[in-house]
């Protein structure tokens, strides 16, 4: 007796043998035969008269099982579904371990047999959906939708009881069955069985073909039903709209096939936004997900509409003009809006995303017969990218939205559209340019005096341009090509201001404050990635325009934040080795009102300019480089910073004035030195032994900025210095040995120096109101020299310190000549 039962439990968890025969066992999972009758005691609802018995519902149904049931007629759907051509991953798994764990062996003949045309998708697709009505049922039946229906005895679990036992509500109300759809993995698993069916059945002749059309108009009703009414609940709604999502992104061929009723399934996105409610977001962000999905699949359809029409040559691109017909693209903008005025992050995520892919299809060819007109009528009243800066100024409105994860999609967004503004811009400037040159290869003798026609219509083009121009805002006007629109990025990054300057940009959960820089250095962080993948621009090009983040007008910003120059001499005061400040003065008055005023001064602001400006330069340029372009990243942040700092003597002093090798050699700033070393350190840990031939020229530069008045660079050109000892060892130790000997010297040099400034303190200038007194006496002068003796000694430690912390995890360690040295200067 045990024997059979346990042969018996083998064979129904045996895995399915096929396709049909899993549908089969799926839709025994769902029904089972019945007697002959409306509704029988045992709780299941006979089918009508003709039906075969498979579509007769049980209730509750065995969600378990269902799930085993459907992977594995996903398992089998997806071996049929190899015939098609692009079918994507579409769970990140590896479809070979989940087979061995299913225990489903398939045919060898794989190949062969995924040629064939799969005749019983039709039929599958039909069980599939009687999964969709028996969820709806059930939910009815919780919300009380069959009063005297006998099968309400079976759906609630409660066994006889006693006369005396009395049972709670509540343990009623917990016990309840939950219809199928409900359950994520259930729905999931559904979702990707009715579109492989779809994706197989739609190309199969005659009555086995699958009507991909009226699909999905069943499946746009469905998902537009009232929320509130009780044939929409069980999750029905949520599992039509994801199976439009997922039809829409299976294959180009039911892309293409869903590309043409893309308005109908983003107003049904759009009501689903407007009928989601206030509560849970679950919905609102499944229509947002599917409008996505939709919009990869009018991309697709363009791509394959074009590579038809040119032979099977497309050249890669972020713009796709005119891929989305006018009444799509006014309702995604309205889409785009909407999304982004819901108060949850998951809705406002979806929209960010929705927004970066609807940017590259939203630039429009205006006809010519618009462009004659100058702008008057119908045509020319919208530039080419008066859709897509719609959705640059939304972008930018929410690129500091309270949610890090949404800011960051909004920065990406916008650096989408950027791209595609400035690959439409290069293409009008090649589209003139072979203009310009058809006509010089005219022959002079061909040529037409301008008649007074031709003069109307280049007014009317003139009066076209100036309307355009008028109606164009900063964004798609300033960024025309890549250099332009990395200078606009990094303008909008100095013009924001700093973490208390910075005003909210205008987004329904905007927050202003650092937030919107970081979400400008995301933007030209992944913009220069976009462009690195598309690999038409020279990223090296890009260095100099990046580090004008923290540029003079970035250090104008800091300065004014911290005072100006009085308050930096003010601020000399708590310095204790500075000559000029005795320990009994009191702080000014000024530096006092300027530490309550917090509009004023933020100590945060200058960090945060060059971490962000640091990430761009790493992220954005560095990363996306083979090692060549690293090298020459390399030589040139040698050289900007060669000609940024001042030479050092031996001795710790102002050392002789470095020739320039060219006039128009730019210089460097405290902030701009902070970066620039920040990203060798980087450069040369990631070349390693490569990095040696640039050694020659870093070295000194190294050596002069451990000089550096301002603390920041020296404290980032001793990280240099760790840095070069990870590779090159030996370097690491000479330095440590070198600066080691050069303290004595150092110290001698500052003790006469102090007492000299001791002996003759200069005196305080006079301020002058219209004019500054530049005359310079012997007393500054020493004062310089002391302070330069000060910073060189300071780095020089602070480089040995940190090395000191390196050697042991290097190889050869610690030498014993660096210890002996170290105990020789310590006493």
């Amino acid at each position: 007796m045990t024997i059979e039962s346990t042969g018996a439990e083998d064979n129904e968890h045996a895995p399915p043998s096929s396709a049909e025969e899993a549908a089969a066992l799926l839709g025994a999972a769902i029904s089972f035969d019945a007697p002959m009758s409306s509704a029988t005691a045992t709780g299941h609802a006979n089918p009508p008269q003709g039906m075969h018995s498979i579509f007769t519902v049980q209730s509750p149904l065995p969600n378990q099982v269902l799930f085993v049931r459907l992977c594995n007629l996903r398992a089998w759907l997806r071996w049929h579904a190899d015939a098609l051509e692009d079918l994507p991953d579409l769970d990140g798994v590896d479809d070979r371990q989940v087979n061995q764990q299913l225990g489903i062996c398939f045919p060898k003949s794989k190949q062969n047999k995924s040629k064939e045309p799969f005749n019983a998708a039709r039929s599958i697709l039909a069980v599939l959906m009687k999964l969709l009505e028996a969820s709806s049922a059930i939910a009815m039946r919780e919300f009380g939708g069959i009063q005297d229906d006998p099968a309400k005895k079976v759906l609630s679990p409660i066994p006889t009881q006693r006369k005396h036992s009395k049972i709670s509500s509540k343990n009623i109300k917990q016990h309840k069955p939950m219809p199928p759809l409900l359950s994520t993995p259930l729905r999931n698993m559904w979702v990707e069985c009715i579109s492989i069916c779809l994706g197989l059945g739609c190309n199969l002749p005659g009555n086995l073909r699958t009507d991909v059309y009226a699909f999905m108009g069943k499946m746009m009703e469905i998902s537009q039903w009232n929320p509130r009414a009780k044939m929409a609940a069980g999750g029905v709604r949520l599992a039509t709209l994801e199976v439009l999502g997922q039809v829409c992104i299976l294959n180009t061929d039911l892309a293409k096939r869903t590309a043409p009723y893309a308005l109908e399934i983003l107003q049904c996105c759009h009501k689903g936004l407007l009928s989601g409610g206030a509560g849970e977001p679950g919905h609102r962000a499944a229509c947002v997900k599917t409008a996505c999905r939709l919009l990869v699949a009018c991309r697709r359809a363009a791509k394959s509409t074009a590579s038809f029409m040119n032979k099977g040559e497309v050249a890669d691109s972020f713009a796709v003009p005119d891929a989305l017909d006018e009444r799509v693209a006014v309702e995604a903008i309205k889409f785009a809006k909407k999304a982004t005025s819901d108060k949850y992050p998951e809705v406002r995520m979806g929209a960010a995303v929705f927004a970066g892919l609807a940017a590259p299809m939203l630039i429009r060819i205006v006809p010519s017969s618009g462009a004659l007109r100058g702008g008057l009528g119908k045509d020319g009243d919208t530039s080419p990218l008066a859709w897509l800066e719609d959705v640059t100024q939304v972008a930018m409105r929410n690129i500091d939205d309270e949610s890090a994860g949404v800011a960051t999609a909004w920065s990406v967004s916008l650096a989408r559209c950027l791209c595609a503004s400035a690959e439409h811009g290069q293409s009008v400037r090649d589209a003139q340019s072979e203009d310009q040159a058809s006509k010089r290869s005219a022959d002079v003798d061909d040529e037409v005096p301008p008649s007074s026609e031709n003069a109307n219509l280049d007014l009317a083009a003139k009066l076209k341009a100036f309307s355009d121009s008028r109606r164009a805002t900063a964004a798609t006007a300033a960024c025309s090509s890549v250099p332009t629109s990395i200078a606009f990025l990094v303008s909008q990054f100095v013009k924001c201001g700093g973490e208390t300057a910075s005003n909210r940009c205008g987004g329904p959960c905007s927050i202003g404050g650092r937030a919107t820089r970081i979400g400008y250095s995301d933007a030209l962080t992944e913009f220069l990635r976009l462009q690195a993948a598309k690999g038409d621009f020279q990223l090296v090009g890009s260095l100099d325009s990046v580090l004008n983040m923290v540029g003079s007008s970035f250090e104008k910003q800091i300065r004014k934040k911290e005072g100006g120059n009085s308050l930096q001499h003010e601020m000399d005061f708590y310095a204790p080795s500075s000559p000029r400040s005795p320990h009994e003065k009191k702080p000014p008055a000024t530096s006092l009102f300027l530490a309550r005023n917090s509009k004023a001064k933020s100590t945060a602001d200058s960090s945060i300019g060059r971490l962000l400006a640091s990430n761009v330069v790493r992220k954005g340029i560095s990363e996306n480089l083979p090692e060549s372009s690293q090298l020459m990243i390399l030589r040139e942040l040698t050289t900007a910073c060669r000609s940024s700092v001042s030479s050092t003597a031996a001795d710790g002093g102002t050392g002789p004035v470095r020739a320039s090798h060219s006039e128009n050699e730019k210089k460097l700033n405290r902030h701009q030195l902070q970066v620039a070393l920040v990203e060798i350190s980087h450069v040369i840990v990631a070349l390693g032994e490569a990095a040696a031939s640039s050694l020659e020229d870093l070295l000194p530069v190294l050596r002069d900025c451990l000089s550096h008045t301002d603390h920041g660079v020296r404290h980032e050109a001793a990280a240099v210095y760790a840095a070069i000892a990870q590779a090159f060892p030996s370097e690491g130790r000479v330095f440590v040995i070198v600066s080691l000997g050069s303290f004595g010297a150092n110290l001698d040099a500052i003790q006469n120096l102090s007492s000299r400034v001791a002996s003759n303190p200069s005196p305080v200038p006079s301020r002058s109101r219209f004019r500054r007194n530049t005359e310079k006496n012997d007393g500054s002068s020493s004062t310089e020299e002391l302070m330069k003796h000060q910073c060189t000694l300071h780095g020089n430690a602070l480089a040995v310190s940190m090395l000191m912390h390196e050697f042991p995890h290097i190889l050869g360690g610690v030498a014993t000549a660096i210890v002996t040295k170290v105990f020789d200067v310590v006493s």
